[in-house]
C-alpha cells in the first residue's frame, strides 16, 4: 500500500471511531486536501527562505546578476512545490484512477 492509501485508511477509521459513517473515498479526498494544505506551508516556507536569507546573501554581492536571478526564480519555484503535491495528491485518489494516463500528461 501506498502512504496515501495507509493514510486514507486511518482517516478513515479514525472517522469510523468518532462515529462518523462516511465512503471509503472520504479518507482519500481529506488526505489530498491536507497533502496540498501541507504543500502551501512548505512552498511558503521555502518562498521565505529565498526572500530572507538567500535575498541577503544576494545584496551583499557586488553584481546585480545574482540579485535578478533570485527575483525570478522565487515564485517558479513556490509554484513547482505546489504541483508537485497537486500531482500526489491526486495520484492518491482511486476514483480518478480510470484518468491517471490524462493527470499524468496534464504534469509530464
Amino acid at each position: 500500500m501506498s502512504i496515501a492509501a495507509n493514510a486514507a485508511e486511518f482517516i478513515n477509521d479514525l472517522l469510523h471511531k468518532l462515529g462518523i459513517n462516511v465512503e471509503p473515498y472520504v479518507g482519500e479526498i481529506i488526505w489530498a486536501v491536507l497533502t496540498f494544505i501541507i504543500a502551501i506551508v512548505i512552498g511558503f516556507i521555502v518562498y521565505y527562505i529565498f526572500e530572507r536569507y538567500l535575498g541577503r546573501w544576494a545584496q551583499k554581492t557586488k553584481t546585480k546578476l545574482d540579485d535578478e536571478i533570485l527575483k525570478n526564480t522565487k515564485k517558479p519555484i513556490y509554484l513547482l512545490v505546489i504541483l508537485i503535491a497537486a500531482y500526489y495528491g491526486l495520484q492518491g485518489l482511486t476514483m480518478l484512477k480510470p484518468f491517471s494516463s490524462e493527470i499524468a500528461f496534464i504534469f509530464n
